[in-house]
């Protein structure tokens, strides 16, 4: 017999407490976190543990679901649904954060994702709204370094852009020299393919990065403004007038 009061715990290990029992079939059960989130089930999976907490942070111990109207896909996985743009922008987020498995996770390890974030129902709010006016027609790209310092994901620091815009601000182009250095055989320095200064040649090696930095600055205006229209004014303005030296060069 279950009665007003009884504990359960769900098969993730969260408790709930029954606080309403009309009959065996519609029994109301509160879980006992600060969201107090309350669900009607039968008493089967009362007493099984069959009943899910959305706010439960099961993704990488810190993201959870959240109560709204969005979705992770549009059916089951066994019927061919993917994730849907939101899902997959939010879990991979929190894994370039919190998974300790993921790729390159040394280039994460500083930073994190703002509290209200781990709602997947607030990220996928601010996503769908960013992606509105949108006109970029490939896929669109989440970057924190823009308008924030690359250390948190949130709504004020966040933004979305092409590729190409968060490919130029989080290369590091890393090695065994300085960023974006080559060393040749005879001793002479050049700085990575893809700059307007990389046909040249220095005789040392600080040398050819601080060209290589002044020419990624310049890269940034460049690529900012071939792709205005695909940015919102406030990313835009940032690109042209931020000083982003700092992000590739231990001299500024």
């Amino acid at each position: 017999m279950i009665k007003v009061g009884d504990r359960f715990k769900n098969t993730k290990g969260s408790e709930y407490v029954v606080v309403e029992y009309l009959n065996y079939e519609k029994i109301t059960v509160e879980f006992c976190d600060e969201h107090k989130y309350r669900v009607i089930k039968g008493g089967d999976c009362v007493k099984s543990g069959n009943i899910k907490n959305p706010y439960q942070p099961l993704l990488f111990g810190v993201g959870y679901y959240g109560v709204g109207e969005h979705k992770s896909k549009e059916g089951p996985s066994s019927k061919g649904f993917s994730r849907l743009p939101a899902y997959s922008a939010w879990s991979n987020m929190l894994s370039r954060c919190y998974n300790k498995d993921y790729t390159d996770s040394h280039l994460y390890e500083h930073s994190r994702v703002h509290e209200n974030w781990h709602c997947f129902q607030t990220f996928a709010e601010w996503y769908y709204n960013a992606l509105s006016d949108f006109k970029w027609h490939g896929t669109p790209y989440l970057d924190k370094d823009i308008l924030g310092n690359g250390s948190i994901y949130s709504e004020q620091f966040c933004c979305i852009v092409p590729p190409v815009i968060n490919t130029v601000i989080t290369q590091k182009h890393g090695g065994k020299y300085l960023t974006g250095v080559i060393k040749y055989s005879n001793g002479l320095y050049r700085v990575v393919p893809g700059y307007s200064c990389s046909d040249l040649r220095f005789n040392d090696e600080k040398s050819a990065h601080i060209a290589f930095v002044e020419a990624k600055s310049e890269k940034i205006k460049t690529l900012a403004d071939e792709y205005k229209e695909f940015l919102r004014p406030r990313v835009y303005e940032t690109l042209m007038t931020k000083d982003f030296r700092y992000k590739f060069s231990p001299f500024f």
